[in-house]
């Protein structure tokens, strides 16, 4: 299976790699580091009527617009690292293929048929093998090795969920009792659905909402930025495996991806 191994890993290397884009002098990463510096600071801007530039007279639903337009810069940015990301996979498979296809999957599955020394109706086997492979290794390794999975659960672990959600509960107890001691309460909410209009309020609703949705994405893409930034060190860890679960788990889809079944033995005609 070593050499199997080594094919996943170049697998990797080649279409899900993010290594291709990350280094310092490509423009993008810069201005995308930018713009998430930027939209730290909005959002502080917003919570802080008294940031640079002072805007004191600006109700809030006017100043969350502008964390929204710096979301929408910072996506923006990382969609055309993905574009920058894609040409040069295709660049490279082009050279490294002998082909002139122009289409990522195309690419892929060309790829697949060459280097992959089986037919795709046997995808379906060679990705069984892997995952037990895997398993067994998995099973039958030292006591004393370290890797990625134990070096998780140091830093969280099923059995802790009771006590991290007390913890979080107090938290939350401990800030609303903060809120409290300032002079707020429930009256307060009151008078800010009273002195609003429904129009306004609705208006208020859908631009918060967007804003979370935006700060949901370009949260996951600074972790998608950290693990790849990691990643090294995760492999690092895993010294005893010629390959990650996780580069397995990824190859293992795309076998099932191209995994085609093999052809009937009876001629199947088209119902109309």
């Amino acid at each position: 299976m070593g050499n199997l191994f080594r094919l996943i890993n170049v697998y990797y290397d080649l279409f899900e790699s993010f290594k291709k884009i990350l280094y310092i002098k490509n423009k993008l990463i810069w201005l995308l580091l930018l713009s998430l510096s930027i939209f730290v600071y909005s959002f502080y801007w917003y919570v802080n009527k008294d940031a640079f530039p002072y805007f004191p007279k600006v109700s809030n639903g006017w100043r969350l617009i502008f964390p929204i337009l710096i979301e929408i810069l910072v996506l923006f940015i990382w969609f055309l690292l993905l574009k920058q990301r894609e040409k040069l996979i295709i660049k490279e498979l082009q050279e490294i293929l002998q082909s002139k296809q122009t289409k990522l999957y195309d690419l892929r599955k060309l790829w697949f048929s060459i280097c992959v020394d089986s037919d795709s109706t046997k995808y379906l086997e060679i990705a069984e093998k892997i995952d037990k492979v895997l398993n067994m290794k998995d099973k039958y390794k030292s006591n004393f090795s370290l890797d990625a999975k134990q070096f998780g659960l140091w830093i969280f672990h099923p059995e802790s969920k009771n006590r991290l959600l007390a913890m979080f509960m107090g938290i939350c107890a401990g800030i609303i009792g903060l809120t409290i001691a300032t002079g707020t309460n429930i009256y307060n909410i009151f008078d800010f659905f009273r002195n609003n209009s429904f129009w306004s309020l609705l208006a208020l609703d859908l631009i918060f909402s967007i804003f979370i949705m935006f700060a949901i994405m370009i949260l996951k893409l600074v972790l998608l930025i950290i693990f790849e930034i990691f990643v090294l060190l995760g492999d690092k860890l895993d010294k005893e495996r010629a390959v990650s679960k996780r580069r397995s788990r990824i190859f293992i889809n795309q076998l099932l991806f191209f995994y085609s079944l093999p052809k009937p033995k009876i001629r199947i005609k088209n119902l109309k």
